[in-house]
């Protein structure tokens, strides 16, 4: 219920920054993109395993402010994969893989860098706040597999988001980075915390 209260209110502020600056709305669109994430902090290494990349998708939306020929502001909304995933490195077969699924809101400050011809670079910073969708937890250990929840991650996430892109008429893509900046655990002191490199392809209406 805490969850639907936050993104209902996380969907009103997009849908009342789109009207009061509906003037200045220079692009609104799509985007669609590939995760790789994992988990950073103090206890996010483990000994005896391999800490590797969890793959996933990410999918929403966009709108774009100008505020003028150089600088935008860019709220986005879209389902994020995240988690990571650890591989034993002792010989031993076995496999666990934490499925940590977002609703990500960053609210972008967008710096447009001039240059001649129909190509429009840019790079872009701002926070994000996760709102959490699931979290479970898969393992699978000599040919049998389980999988389930993971009742101890906090129901928000914040992070810092920033990154690149280039701008070919209505098509857009990025390469950005989420630092978790929160851990995710909802009790103790675990000190781990969500990292994400995103490519994202976007396409303006």
């Amino acid at each position: 219920m805490k969850q639907v209260k936050i993104m209902l209110i996380v969907l009103m502020l997009l849908t009342v920054s789109s009207v009061v600056f509906a003037q200045g709305i220079t692009a609104k669109g799509v985007k669609v993109g590939l995760n790789l994430s994992t988990f950073t902090g103090d206890d996010a290494d483990w000994e005896g395993v391999d800490k590797k990349m969890r793959i996933g998708f990410a999918i929403g939306g966009f709108i774009t402010y100008e505020i003028n020929e150089m600088f935008a502001l860019q709220p986005e909304l879209y389902y994020s994969m995240q988690g990571a995933k650890y591989k034993s490195s002792e010989g031993e077969d076995g496999t666990l893989i934490f499925k940590y699924n977002y609703i990500q809101v960053p609210i972008l400050a967008k710096v447009n860098i001039p240059v001649e011809g129909s190509v429009a670079p840019n790079i872009f910073l701002g926070p994000a706040i996760g709102i959490k969708v699931s979290s479970k937890i898969w393992w699978e250990e000599e040919g049998e597999e389980e999988e389930e929840d993971a009742e101890d991650v906090k129901s928000t996430d914040f992070g810092l988001v920033f990154g690149a892109g280039v701008e070919f008429g209505k098509i857009t893509v990025d390469a950005r980075y989420n630092l978790g900046l929160s851990t995710i655990a909802d009790e103790g002191d675990a000190d781990d915390k969500n990292s994400v490199i995103s490519l994202m392809v976007g396409y303006s209406f």
